[in-house]
């Protein structure tokens, strides 16, 4: 029996199945990091977290060095971090059986949502490392 799949797969670009019939859309590399109230936005990288981004954005200075751990106090104060990416998929979509979303890591708290153009799907939390 063939199955056609269609996986999002998150942080690793590693082929998930030999099936002919099986396309893969790897999700690590590039996002787009926002603060809940969208007063910073910056480049994100997956996998990653927020003070390496924050660091190689300039916007922060080395946490370990001195006290800055204290003066970074406010980023893990902050409400929400939001990380967003745009991805293309093909038009076969709607005709694939199965679409799975793979994640390797999911670090401590998140909302995981789908967007399409029109409405934002909520799929799951998670409340530890999973």
């Amino acid at each position: 029996l063939l199955c056609l799949m269609y996986i999002i797969h998150l942080v690793s670009s590693s082929i998930l199945c030999s099936n002919t019939n099986c396309t893969v859309i790897p999700l690590n590399g590039k996002w787009y990091v926002t603060n809940n109230n969208g007063t910073l936005s910056l480049q994100g990288i997956i996998p990653g977290q927020i003070h390496l981004d924050l660091l190689r954005e300039n916007i922060i200075s080395e946490p370990y060095r001195g006290y800055n751990d204290e003066k970074l106090t406010w980023i893990a104060l902050e409400d929400k971090w939001i990380y967003t990416r745009n991805i293309t998929i093909d038009s076969n979509f709607d005709k694939y059986e199965k679409v799975i979303l793979c994640f390797e890591g999911i670090d401590t708290i998140a909302s995981v949502f789908l967007r399409d153009e029109e409405d934002k799907h909520f799929l799951f939390n998670a409340s530890n490392q999973h």
